[in-house]
């Protein structure tokens, strides 16, 4: 149903409308076809662009909203590092690419959001709404936007535009409306249900082929012989430097250590942190130091807000650089545990200091195995380039693969014959391979006989691939697979059987025996009677029987394989076809839910034309440079 409402925006209407978008789109941005976009723009078009600092700006919220409810959930907190591993960056700079189609729309059209329509969404947000008061609270707002590094001006501008946005958007759709038939057509196919008669004719009762000649198997193997093909595979002997052997061999000297604790321990330490409770948006020095007081007396700090009307904010094991006003970090970091302060910083405050915990150093014996093993690893290079040139040399002198590797101190391992999905010939999948995927891949891409490059994998291991065999890709003789090929032929023979029985009950019906009766003559097993709607499709033991059920007609006979190991053939007759009568509550809301998929794919439509007008495309060659990422990419 969703799939024929979505057929409107590709009919000759939909195809009218989005091409008159276009030429309305070319003809207003015509002025800019020479001017291009900056080569410093992650997203950029014909009069269209999005600025990378943009793009880093957006990730940087992101990220942090992302970090406070991990934080919030006592969760690990993700890294920018992963954030980008996993294209957040991207995503953004997609999304602000729509934004920037709208946007440009709608400057066209004059179309703006006005202060008034900005103040309106802001003082009814109840992100700002004091719990207190229950309303707008100008300290909550400023104090929101300041820990997450978001200047006014930036949020209200952000803010107007997508109120443009979203008027544009409804305006577009404003005449969208899905037919009610529709609601009723989607209600009737979900409610409707079918009963039935069903019986299952299990593998073993029918007729059982007898073995088959020569002659059958050769000429079933000949008709399926790509049912019997194998991949090629490829056996490998593989040669790594792994920097933790050459580790072990080394001792580093006692200097090295030293000098390298004292270049690590500032980074290792942890700095003070101090817990306090703040109450915040007191009105005045006067309402503060009373505050103060009362903390001072050990009074409770709810009670206390309560009382004054002011907000309580508890700051657990926080460093000095995570107090986002300063002046109250400077009071908490100066007061003793117990201390009271009032503080006049973004809003007047009363502070009371309730613990302090020092700064911490390792000392070089905690840090010893970390620095040992960190250096050694370093030593370690070098001694595996001096082997890998030590390694070639031999080659070059003819020495046998095997050999000049561990002449050199390498590592060799072989392999039996792998495929390129790291599976072995009678398909099980190799759970350890050395240098894993990418060496994997280097192995199909190298000659018979020949070795790769060096391979860069895990922990610093490097690997060299030599393929020793090819087999190719193919169906193994028939002498190799007799048994294989026989079972399959047998299983085929055993389904056709199935099926014949199959018509044999349909064709018995149709000449007026019962259903149970003429599924007993071919032994079938009766099943219980069935009256289900289409949700029973999930938990059926055969979807393609319950399907078949549902396209037939009353009194059709229909069939289904299961779908679990055993071979098994469901037979059904179509008893009864129910459809729920329905009234317009129980339509609404799915006409309401067609409705939206039509907006949705309409305004997608819209974006797409005015992308392909701009010209509009997403530069991931400034994108990687800006969020560091090391991935081969071109503007695409």
């Amino acid at each position: 149903m969703l799939h024929q409402m979505r057929q409107f925006t590709r009919s000759k209407v939909a195809v009218i409308l989005i091409g008159l978008l276009v030429v309305a789109f070319a003809v207003w941005g015509i002025e800019d076809v020479f001017r291009g976009g900056s080569n410093t723009d992650a997203v950029s078009g014909k009069g269209v662009s999005v600025a990378a600092d943009d793009v880093q700006r957006q990730f940087e919220r992101q990220l942090r909203a992302v970090q406070n409810q991990a934080r919030a959930q006592g969760q690990p907190l993700p890294t920018r590092d992963e954030a980008v591993e996993q294209g957040l960056h991207r995503r953004i700079a997609e999304q602000l690419a729509g934004e920037a189609v709208f946007a440009r729309l709608g400057e066209r059209l004059g179309l703006t959001s006005s202060d008034a329509m900005v103040a309106k969404v802001i003082q009814e947000d109840p992100t700002f709404v004091s719990e207190l008061t229950g309303r707008f609270d100008p300290a909550t707002y400023r104090r929101l936007l300041a820990e997450n590094r978001i200047s006014e001006l930036d949020y209200q501008e952000d803010l107007r535009d997508a109120l443009t946005r979203q008027q544009l958007a409804r305006a577009f759709v404003a005449g969208v409306r899905a037919p009610s038939s529709f609601g009723t057509l989607l209600a009737t196919f979900e409610r409707e249900r079918r009963s039935f008669s069903a019986a299952a004719i299990p593998a073993e009762n029918v007729p059982q082929p007898a073995a088959p000649t020569d002659e059958q198997l050769q000429t079933f193997y000949d008709e399926q012989k790509e049912q019997f093909a194998l991949p090629e595979f490829r056996a490998l002997t593989i040669v790594s430097a792994d920097p933790a052997a050459f580790a072990a061999r080394l001792t580093v000297p006692e200097e090295r250590i030293v000098e390298a604790y004292e270049f690590q321990k500032s980074r290792v330490s942890t700095p003070e942190v101090r817990s306090f409770v703040q109450l915040s948006g007191a009105d005045g020095r006067a309402e503060a130091e009373a505050a103060a007081r009362r903390l001072a007396q050990g009074e409770a700090p709810q009670a206390i807000a309560t009382d004054l009307g002011l907000q309580v904010i508890e700051g657990a094991d926080r460093p000095r650089s995570e107090i986002t006003d300063p002046r109250v970090a400077d009071a908490v970091f100066r007061l003793a545990p117990g201390g009271t302060q009032a503080v006049e910083g973004l809003a007047w405050s009363a502070v009371r200091l309730t613990s302090i915990t020092p700064a911490t150093t390792p000392t070089l014996e905690e840090l010893r195995p970390a620095i040992v093993a960190d250096l050694a690893r370093q030593e370690a290079q070098g001694l595996i380039q001096d082997a890998e040139e030590q390694f070639q040399d031999l080659l070059d002198e003819g020495v046998a693969f095997e050999d000049a590797a561990r002449r050199s101190g390498l590592v060799v391992s072989q392999t039996p014959p792998i495929s390129a999905e790291g599976r072995t010939p009678d398909g099980q999948t190799v759970q350890s391979f050395p240098g894993g995927a990418p060496a994997l891949t280097a192995a199909f891409e190298t000659l018979e006989g020949e070795a790769s490059d060096w391979i860069a994998g895990a922990e610093g291991v490097s690997h060299m691939v030599r393929v020793t065999e090819v087999r190719p890709a193919g169906a193994p003789p028939l002498a190799e697979i007799r048994d294989a090929v026989a079972a399959s032929w047998r299983g085929r023979e055993i389904g056709l059987a199935m099926r014949r029985a199959g018509e044999q009950i349909e064709a018995s019906v149709k000449t007026g025996v019962s259903f149970e009766a003429a599924a007993r003559a071919v032994r079938a097993i009766m099943l219980p009677p069935q009256d289900v709607d289409r949700s029973a499709l999930r938990n059926s033991p055969s979807p393609m029987l319950l399907n078949a059920v549902f396209s037939a007609q009353e009194g059709d006979v229909v069939t289904g394989f299961g779908a679990g190991q055993a071979p098994v053939l469901f037979v059904a007759v179509v008893t009864g076809i129910v459809r729920p009568e329905l009234d317009a509550a129980e339509v609404e809301p799915l006409r309401t839910a067609l409705t939206e998929a039509l907006s949705s794919d309409l305004l997608g439509a819209v974006e797409r034309a005015g992308r392909n007008a701009f010209d509009l495309r997403v530069n991931t060659a400034v994108l990687d440079r800006t969020f560091g990422s090391n991935d081969e990419a071109d503007t695409q």
